[in-house]
């Protein structure tokens, strides 16, 4: 079993010098459900989702290193610790739309989006720029896009700033862990739009 996020990493001895080709394959099944009642589903119910992942390099091994035979560039621990911290800061992703969409007063329409690496409840604060805000507490899955809507009552520029995090479970489910993201971006909303 793995932790969402979190690195790990394999051994191997070469007996001998010279340039080696690593073929890896890896894959991850996971329960789709949400995070708080996963554990309530029996077995022969589960549904499950799978991703994969095929690594191919080469690795260059040579002797003189401390006497033993050692690996040429491989990534290190201190590169995986940057890919994990990487990771758990790209977590939460708050996306607004794209700034050349076109908004009409008076209709209901998508500003923007939320996903997460990790299923567990989501906090989400949005300042409209219209003097309304918006909060919202949801259960949300793993992976999965959720689009939020509002519509604006007067044409105009407005400055959107939306706050969210997603409360989960840690690995030995002793404590709760947050991934935070935070995003502003403008929107424009006209009488009309010409297509």
């Amino acid at each position: 079993n793995v932790a969402a996020g979190h690195p790990y990493s394999f051994d191997h001895v070469y007996q001998q010098t010279g340039t080696y080709e690593i073929k890896a394959i890896a894959s991850v099944r996971r329960l789709n459900a949400n995070a708080h009642d996963w554990w309530k589903i029996s077995e022969q119910h589960q549904n499950w989702d799978y991703a994969q992942q095929e690594l191919i390099t080469t690795v260059g091994i040579r002797e003189g290193c401390e006497d033993a035979l050692s690996r040429v560039g491989v990534d290190s621990i201190g590169d995986m610790s940057q890919w994990f911290d990487n990771a758990i800061a790209n977590a939460l992703q708050l996306n607004p739309l794209k700034l050349s969409t076109c908004r009409m007063v008076g209709e209901e329409e998508v500003v923007l989006s939320a996903a997460s690496l990790s299923s567990g409840f989501l906090n989400l604060v949005v300042d409209w720029g219209d003097e309304k805000t918006h909060q919202k507490g949801m259960n949300v899955r793993s992976g999965t896009p959720y689009a939020f809507t509002h519509t604006y009552e007067r044409a105009g520029s407005y400055q959107v700033t939306a706050k969210a995090y997603v409360r989960r479970l840690s690995q030995d489910r002793t404590a709760w862990e947050y991934l935070e993201s935070e995003t502003t971006t403008t929107v424009t909303v006209r009488n009309e739009c010409s297509f």
